[in-house]
């Protein structure tokens, strides 16, 4: 769950003319009738949520690893045995989760809640700072691989070199300016508009990571080129902007700006 609360959705491995087809195929419905109930719904799997008959087998509910498991291991199958699974699953599934469901597949799964309200949750589960569970549930992960307990506790005894940590976010004041303290105690810089990201130095390596979290280094070689000239543990968080001149540690204060 943690896995789809954080934005990692498993690969799609079928796409939406299928789930129409097969959806028709179960229904009986004719394709122009289908796409006018498409058209009012404005959403593929509500739609195909809406229009299915009610479930034909209860054979117990199963657990939500279970049908993600399904989707993903259809990666390599037949048209067949991916319409077999699908078609197998709508006839068990309830209306509700037949959306959710369909969702999965779609790709189009939104979660109503903050990344934000999960780390404070998981802190508070698990007495830890909100800060070092932001830290921790970010960067390369497999929920098919990696348990709760072993990414929040077991990052000592199996370290990832490219984790990176939560971006520093500008917030806005909740009183007035003086609450800052002594102007002369601030420095200000103008707001570069580039790409956001961070860059980590660690063992050896640079990586580059966007704000999406997603690992961006081999599509800026200039940047990853400062892993002779960086010492390990840096860390930069700030803008990724075009320049002119070659870029070196000297110039990384100005390619890659402070956010």
């Amino acid at each position: 769950m943690l896995a789809l609360f954080t934005g990692r959705k498993p690969k799609r491995t079928v796409n939406s003319t299928q789930l129409r087809l097969w959806c028709r195929e179960v229904t009986g419905l004719p394709e122009w009738l289908f796409n006018e109930c498409y058209h009012t719904v404005g959403d593929l799997a509500e739609t195909i949520a809406l229009l299915l008959p009610p479930p034909e087998r209860t054979d117990g509910a199963k657990p939500l690893h279970f049908w993600m498991e399904g989707l993903i291991s259809l990666e390599k199958s037949t048209e067949a045995e991916k319409a077999a699974f699908i078609r197998s699953a709508w006839e068990q599934l309830q209306p509700g989760e037949r959306f959710v469901f369909n969702k999965l597949i779609t790709g189009e799964f939104r979660i109503g809640v903050s990344q934000g309200a999960i780390v404070n949750a998981l802190a508070k589960a698990f007495e830890m700072e909100s800060a070092v569970v932001s830290h921790m549930i970010s960067g390369n992960w497999n929920p098919r691989e990696t348990t709760l307990p072993q990414l929040l506790h077991d990052h000592h005894s199996n370290p990832d070199d490219s984790r990176p940590y939560p971006f520093f976010l500008a917030h806005a004041l909740e009183g007035g300016p003086a609450a800052l303290g002594a102007p002369a105690d601030w420095q200000a810089e103008w707001k570069w508009d580039g790409i956001r990201g961070q860059l980590i130095k660690r063992n050896g390596q640079v990586f580059l990571w966007s704000r999406g979290e997603e690992l961006i280094t081999d599509k800026f070689p200039e940047i990853s080129g400062l892993a002779d000239q960086l010492p390990d543990g840096t860390v930069v968080d700030g803008e990724i902007l075009a320049w002119m001149k070659p870029c070196n540690a000297r110039c990384l204060s100005r390619i890659f700006r402070r956010a």
